[in-house]
């Protein structure tokens, strides 16, 4: 027998919409399969992070305009900052990606510009990249809930590096001491990447994946 989803999915999106329906714990609710309590955990540690609910489980005005966005809360916090920061048009660039499997090869560097740069040089360019046309497609769809237009301008690293922040902010991360490409994550977790790669030798960095 398969597992009822709701054991093992994502509740970030249903603590919230409870949250704003003015239930703060899911399980005084009756359900026919109980959530996983440490994933309703995780939720709230989530939500919490992102300023959507407070301490004790309850909506923020931040957390009832998240939920105003059709995304995930991640997706919609990235979404609400680029609105206040002008950088709309970078964010649909970045959600777009986000939500498909890595265009470029294993062997590129992790930096997530390099996506963005692939993204905006294949819709100038005459062989098109089947992948890269499928995530503009999507960032059509962004920019639509945005109400703003494809920018090929240049773009601050930095931006991006502050808008994927906003979405994953238990994934901030610093470099560790003497460790060349190990970074210590304010989740407390480490990741790393190939020390030849060219964010190695940042002092911090965003991670998406």
């Amino acid at each position: 027998n398969r597992r009822p989803e709701i054991e093992y999915a994502d509740l970030t999106q249903l603590v919230l919409d409870l949250a704003r329906w003015g239930e703060c714990n899911p399980e005084n609710l009756r359900w026919l399969t109980m959530p996983d309590r440490k994933n309703i955990i995780k939720a709230r540690d989530l939500l919490q992070r992102l300023d959507a609910i407070d301490e004790a489980g309850n909506i923020t005005k931040q957390g009832i305009e998240l939920s105003k966005f059709p995304t995930h809360p991640r997706i919609a916090k990235m979404l609400m900052v680029a609105r206040h920061e002008n950088l709309s048009a970078l964010a649909a660039a970045i959600a777009a990606i986000l939500d498909s499997r890595d265009p470029l090869p294993n062997e590129d560097s992790v930096d997530f510009n390099l996506r963005i740069e692939a993204l905006r040089r294949n819709r100038g360019c005459n062989r098109h990249n089947m992948a890269l046309d499928n995530i503009e497609k999507n960032a059509v769809q962004y920019r639509k809930m945005l109400d703003c237009k494809v920018d090929n301008e240049p773009f601050d690293a930095f931006d991006t590096g502050l808008l994927l922040a906003e979405a994953y902010p238990e994934r901030i991360a610093s470099a560790r001491p003497g460790n060349n490409a190990q970074f210590q994550m304010t989740n407390g977790n480490l990741a790393m990447m190939d020390y030849k790669d060219s964010l190695a030798g940042e002092s911090w960095i965003a991670i998406a994946s």
